[in-house]
């Protein structure tokens, strides 16, 4: 399926990265807040029903972020230069005190992750 993206890549790199520069391939982010998925989306950089591989798509990520605000997403950017133009979300953590319904809400989303990790201070899910 061939999706036509924003291709205003100095608005996306503002909002993701904080600044417009540009780079060659790709370059990776973490810590993207909801409200900026969010922009991404409403900007039509990237869609609810995108998904990296096998990972959840990035609606149901927003599901639990809209849950869980301190949750955030971390992934790459495809430079503007190659036909593959694109933001993919690879996963979502949270660093802090790891309350129990988070904890049983992001394991039954995150459980299939390539690289998992669930503990009272630490949720991380990436997947390749």
């Amino acid at each position: 399926m061939i999706v036509n993206y924003n291709g205003n890549y100095k608005v996306r790199n503002q909002i993701i990265f904080g600044e417009s520069s540009e780079w060659q391939d790709i370059k990776r982010f973490k810590g993207l807040s909801l409200m900026k998925l969010k922009e991404l989306i409403q900007n039509n950089f990237i869609g609810s029903e995108e998904q990296q591989n096998y990972s959840p798509t990035v609606g149901a990520f927003i599901e639990l972020m809209e849950k869980y605000p301190n949750l955030t997403a971390h992934g790459y950017c495809v430079t503007h230069q190659r036909e593959d133009y694109r933001v993919s979300i690879e996963g979502i953590e949270f660093h802090g005190k790891v309350e129990n319904k988070m904890l049983i809400d992001f394991v039954k989303l995150c459980r299939t992750a390539d690289e998992f990790t669930a503990n009272e201070n630490h949720l991380y899910a990436w997947w390749d």
